[in-house]
């Protein structure tokens, strides 16, 4: 990862950074070649259907890993 600009609020009214700034997250070259040439290959359905609990997304894609 390159740099991060990353914010959170409890506040369900808080929908933006202060300033009007979005989430930014930069990834470098090396990051994305990295990734892209050891891909995990998964169920994208699972993983969706897993997107709202973490740890069983997490526990998922460990198992699954080959």
């Amino acid at each position: 990862m390159r740099k991060a600009r990353i914010w959170y609020s409890r506040d369900p009214k808080q929908d933006t950074l202060p300033g009007g700034l979005e989430n930014q997250i930069v990834l470098s070259a090396e990051f994305f070649r990295e990734v892209t040439a050891h891909s995990i290959p998964t169920d994208l359905e699972a993983a969706k259907a897993l997107s709202p609990a973490p740890a069983a997304l997490d526990l998922f894609m460990w198992l699954s890993t080959p």
